[in-house]
């Protein structure tokens, strides 16, 4: 009995990590295709180191449940682990400082990276979720279930941290480049008026 209790947990606690990464991969869908902002977005993520350290950590942070779900997937294709993995570790190598490392690994500060991340990671959960589900009660597994529990607890904790901050900064960018769009045209404006005054004047 207790140990179908821990596994009712740990499937309780995936489905909110499986809410957590749709709602991810949903915000990354719509920042990166809503009409008229996407480059903009891209542009300004680039060039906010603040921005590009929550994508980092975003991206890092949906790899760790990786290890944490291998045991209870069945038929699992290997490639969509493989893939978080690569996108964890390069996440983690761009946040290193390393100027050329930057360069390389610049893509995966993108939102398209971020999206991918977190579908990629929500497919994942469903493999788990509905093959977990119908084998209760599950064999052992290297892992206590209670800390592997405890653990998605406090990722999807972390996750939704990240995210809110992430469409504070978005929201605040947003606000920032109209502002930046107007100033620009003032600029580019009195600059053509001081041409056209010169070759007045000549």
């Amino acid at each position: 009995m207790e140990q179908i209790q821990s596994q009712v947990e740990f499937l309780q606690k995936l489905y909110l990590l499986k809410d957590t990464v749709n709602s991810i991969a949903e915000r990354a869908e719509l920042w990166t295709k809503e009409e008229g902002i996407s480059i903009s977005f891209h542009q300004r993520l680039m060039w906010s180191p603040l921005a590009r350290r929550v994508v980092r950590d975003l991206i890092y942070w949906l790899s760790d449940p990786t290890w944490m779900l291998a045991a209870y997937t069945v038929d699992a294709d290997p490639s969509a682990f493989q893939l978080l993995e690569d996108l964890g570790s390069r996440s983690l190598e761009a946040g290193s400082g390393d100027l050329e490392g930057h360069t390389k690994n610049s893509n995966v500060l993108d939102l398209n990276a971020l999206e991918l991340a977190a579908r990629t990671l929500s497919q994942i959960i469903d493999n788990v979720f509905e093959n977990s589900l119908f084998r209760l009660p599950w064999p052992e597994t290297g892992d206590d279930l209670d800390f592997i529990t405890l653990n998605l607890r406090l990722l999807d904790q972390k996750l939704e941290e990240k995210l809110y901050w992430l469409s504070e900064i978005l929201d605040d960018l947003g606000k920032i480049m109209p502002s930046d769009e107007a100033s620009r045209h003032q600029r580019t404006t009195s600059t053509k008026r001081e041409h056209k005054r010169t070759r007045a004047k000549a």
